[in-house]
């Protein structure tokens, strides 16, 4: 005769009425939280839909969570292949304000099986593959409106080649304009500015 052992498992929730989750397509959409239950299945439901249709808001005030929000919300990028580079500067003659800044980019060569990237894979127009901004859009958008709740947009650029392929050029964006680029628009890499006054 076999003895089966149950379990009782509490997941915990730190959500309650009253507070603000992320929900909507690119769960970038600020929603009340006016009820919390469960549905016929068990699940969990914010105002009747289920949980995981829903994000809770992250703090990324600070460079360490503003770089987990990258791993978080580009990690699908890494999974094609594509570079995600992040770094800080203090800009000179800027009083106290704190600069941020993502790189998407995709590299020619392969990265090793491991992971790991050796040095000749850090980014250079040289080694940078070209790509549509429809293999990153989903990402970037969500990324962007993630980040603009707690930063400030600093700039908005893409590397791409000039029309007879001969040199390179740089051309900024509004996010408006960012956000409506038509899907086959060639990129060699995307840079993202943020930046935040120190309080």
């Amino acid at each position: 005769m076999i003895h089966l052992k149950t379990f009782n498992e509490m997941i915990k929730v730190p959500i309650k009425v009253g507070d603000t989750v992320l929900g909507g397509r690119f769960k970038n959409k600020k929603i009340v939280v006016k009820k919390i239950g469960k549905n016929d299945k068990g699940d969990i439901t914010i105002n009747g839909k289920p949980l995981l249709k829903f994000r809770i808001v992250k703090e990324s005030a600070s460079y360490d969570d503003l770089k987990n929000n990258v791993e978080d919300y580009l990690a699908h990028l890494k999974d094609d292949g594509f570079m995600t580079e992040t770094g800080n500067v203090k800009v000179a003659g800027k009083p106290d304000r704190d600069n941020f800044f993502v790189r998407v980019w995709l590299p020619q060569r392969p990265i090793d099986n491991d992971g790991s990237s050796e040095s000749w894979l850090s980014y250079r127009y040289q080694t940078a593959g070209e790509f549509t901004w429809s293999q990153i859009e989903d990402e970037v958008n969500r990324f962007i409106s993630i980040a603009l709740e707690e930063w400030n947009l600093d700039y908005l650029y893409v590397i791409k080649d000039t029309v007879d392929g001969s040199t390179f050029m740089r051309q900024q964006f509004t996010l408006d304009e960012l956000f409506n680029l038509p899907g086959d628009f060639k990129i060699k890499s995307l840079m993202i500015g943020l930046g935040n006054d120190i309080k």
